[in-house]
Parts: structure tokens; C-alpha cells; sequence
């Protein structure tokens, strides 16, 4: 299985051939580089429900506005969906 920065790498170039505008795929991988940090060397089922929903937690301790927060959790949920597509994660996303 591939590990996190090859999915992220991969999930990049699919939004690029999908005609995304660099805009848009810078945000999307700052986005999910940030969610990804922690474990871009560890297999893609590293990923679980756990690790996410820690994670959106954090975002409202930053102190970001209810609009930016929601952009990440967006853009993280569009990247996990397509986690669960591509690897067949549905065990490990939703528990």
C-alpha cells in the first residue's frame, strides 16, 4: 500500500487532470499536506476516523473563522473520499 505523500501526490495530480485551476490545487495541497503531516511516511490506512476527527478538533482551537474551518474540513473530506475510492479504505475511514 502506498504510503501518505504518494496518495497525496497522486490525489493531486487526479484533481489536475480533472481541470482544477492551480488555485485550486494549491489549496488543496496545503490543505491536506497539513492534515497529512504526521504521518506522510506511514501507509495510507494510517488514516482512521480517530486521526480525523482529532484533527478537525484542532482546527477549531486555532482560532480560525467558522468559513476557513469548514474550507479545511472540505477539502479533507474530498481527499479522504477519494482515499476510500482508490485504496478501498471504508474500514479504515468509517471505523
Amino acid at each position: 500500500m502506498d504510503n501518505m505523500e504518494t496518495a497525496l501526490n497522486k490525489f493531486l495530480l487526479s484533481k489536475k487532470l480533472a481541470g482544477l485551476t492551480e488555485q485550486s490545487l494549491t489549496h488543496y495541497n496545503e490543505i491536506n499536506r497539513s492534515f497529512a503531516s504526521d504521518c506522510l511516511s506511514e501507509p495510507v490506512s494510517a488514516i482512521t476516523v480517530e486521526y480525523y476527527q482529532t484533527y478537525f478538533l484542532s482546527l477549531y482551537d486555532r482560532h480560525l473563522s467558522k468559513a476557513t474551518v469548514s474550507t479545511y474540513i472540505r477539502h479533507i473530506k474530498i481527499f479522504l473520499k477519494w482515499l476510500e475510492v482508490e485504496y478501498n479504505l471504508l474500514q479504515y475511514i468509517y471505523g
